[in-house]
């Protein structure tokens, strides 16, 4: 009879624990928000990452099967964490919450590279394998860090030092490429970085960025968007403890990374990110006091050059016009938001305004009104004061029920001294309104558009008129059948039935002409006024 080896039994049973563990643990992460509760699986999954840490160092055999199944554990568990995440109760959580979900991602990644390594000798799995380890090891510390779960970030990077050097070991071009590579260990290099910063290890932490330095400039985008966050938390987190020298160091190399980028192939996040940088790193410059530093920050906010910004805007308008035809309206706005960055203010109010407008327009396709009328009131004079900007607004009005606004907007339109481009722009607003049926807003632009016509109107605009004047008697009448108009709308009609009865025969005595010279108030038309203003006189002579 063969012989049983103990320690063989007592591996095997350890590794049965950890998936059956995994098990339990799965169902309760979404549930437990209690400390009681939260302690108790904190205390075992301590108890479960020593296990299979100490494990993994030691030498024996695991089955494919049971392999496997390790490896689906610490998948389930680390895809939990991500969904717990993005339900964004973060700020809400308990420190000891946030910490059951660190040490989860952590037992999920001891597990999952335990079982990965149970499973290696399947041909062209090696690289594969340490790519994907070192990856999810460097988000992992990545969170550790933030959290301030250093033992936990420790742990996890020095699985990721042994993959770091194995790759180096490896001939993967067919697999990662050497360009992937170099990103793989500028990031590694990056996180040791900050742990070290984080540590108080400041001359590790500049040991290990002059390593990475060369390796900087290779980058990919995405990888230098990453990069260059790290960079900023580790010049953030030293300006917090008042060390504002360190913090500009640390800083400016942040600033540097991400400067460096193409800024058509940033993300949104990459965009955000340089956005931040910036900020802080002025910020920072301020808080030294010093007379240079603050010369340096007032450089940092001063306008880019008019070609610089305008190739920069132009840039930044392909993208928001792609983000905006996708739907992705967030993305737009902060496209837009760079855009109308002070930095950017030599190209003038004319390119501010269509970025401004197109803010305005993301708004709108949200229907978030107070985001829009935000936005305006925020705006320079002139461009609030442009026909396309007001017409915006308009809008605006409709969708929040304003009719104060509604009527500010076609009011400013009839006044301005381009009277052919406001009456177009107010035919629209009539359009706009008679498609939400708010009739009180179209009768608002209707009696906006009869003022846009003076005697030097061309023939074509003049040959119009008759009709909107016919339109907007015509609508007052409709309104005024509604029961649902009181005494002072019921007043306001009135005065609106007279005044437009009056511009009709104010506009008939100038006779204005038509096309090949036709008029316009022909004797039908003249006709129509005179019987319907005879029958309003007539029902409403009690009033």
């Amino acid at each position: 009879m063969a012989s049983v080896d103990p320690l063989s039994i007592g591996r095997d049973r350890k590794i049965r624990g950890l998936i059956e563990f995994s098990a339990d643990l799965l169902p309760k992460l979404p549930t437990s928000h209690d400390s009681s509760s939260t302690d108790t699986l904190l205390a075992d999954l301590n108890h479960h990452i020593t296990t299979v840490n100490a494990i993994s160092q030691k030498p024996g055999t695991v089955s494919p099967e049971v392999a496997e199944d390790l490896k689906e554990a610490g998948r389930g568990l680390w895809n939990e964490c991500i969904r717990e995440k993005r339900k964004r109760n973060d700020v809400l959580a308990s420190p000891s919450r946030s910490k059951l979900l660190v040490r989860t991602r952590l037992f999920s990644f001891l597990v999952n590279v335990f079982a990965r390594e149970s499973l290696r000798g399947r041909k062209g799995s090696m690289e594969d394998d340490a790519v994907a380890i070192i990856n999810q090891g460097l988000m992992l510390a990545k969170i550790c860090i933030n959290e301030s779960d250093l033992d936990a970030a420790r742990l996890g990077l020095g699985k990721v030092t042994k993959y770091i050097d194995k790759l180096r070991q490896l001939d993967a071009e067919n697999h990662i490429g050497p360009g992937h590579r170099l990103n793989i260990e500028a990031e590694y290099l990056t996180m040791r970085c900050a742990l070290s910063s984080k540590e108080d290890r400041l001359d590790v932490a500049e040991h290990m960025y002059t390593k990475a330095d060369d390796l900087l400039r290779y980058l990919d985008p995405f990888s230098a968007e990453q990069l260059a966050d790290t960079l900023q938390d580790i010049g953030t987190n030293l300006s917090g403890k008042g060390d504002h020298e360190m913090a500009l160091k640390w800083l400016r190399r942040a600033h540097a990374l991400i400067n460096g980028q193409e800024l058509e192939r940033l993300s949104t996040e990459g965009l955000e990110i340089r956005m931040s940088i910036h900020h802080d790193l002025i910020q920072t410059l301020l808080a030294t006091r010093s007379p240079e530093r603050v010369q340096e920050a007032d450089d940092l906010v001063s306008p880019c050059n008019v070609d610089v910004a305008a190739a920069a805007q132009s840039l930044m308008w392909k993208k928001l016009d792609a983000s905006y035809a996708k739907r992705e309206y967030n993305v737009a706005e902060l496209w837009c938001r760079v855009a109308l960055h002070l930095i950017f203010s030599s190209t003038g109010e004319v390119s501010q305004g269509k970025f401004a407008r197109r803010l305005i327009l993301c708004a709108i396709a949200r229907s978030d009104a107070d985001a829009a009328k935000s936005t305006f009131d925020t705006l320079p004079t002139a461009i609030q004061n442009d026909q396309l900007t007001r017409y915006l607004m308009f809008k605006v009005s409709l969708i929040s029920c304003d009719h104060d606004l509604s009527r500010q907007c076609v009011e400013f339109l009839s006044k301005s001294s381009e009277k052919a481009k406001s009456r177009d722009i107010l035919y629209a607003c009539v359009r706009e309104a008679q498609q939400l049926g708010d009739k009180l807003c179209t009768l608002e632009a209707l009696k906006a558009v009869t003022e846009t016509f003076t005697a030097d109107s061309s023939t074509a605009a003049a040959a119009n008129l008759p009709s909107v004047l016919r339109c907007a008697i015509r609508l007052v009448h409709i309104i005024e059948t509604q029961d649902t108009q009181g005494a002072d709308q019921a007043s306001v009609l009135i005065q609106d039935t007279c005044d437009v009865f009056e511009k009709a025969a104010e506009h008939a005595k100038s006779d204005p002409r038509g096309e090949n010279g036709s008029k316009v108030f022909t004797v039908p038309e003249l006709e129509w006024f005179r019987k319907n203003a005879y029958n309003v006189g007539v029902t409403k002579c009690h009033v």
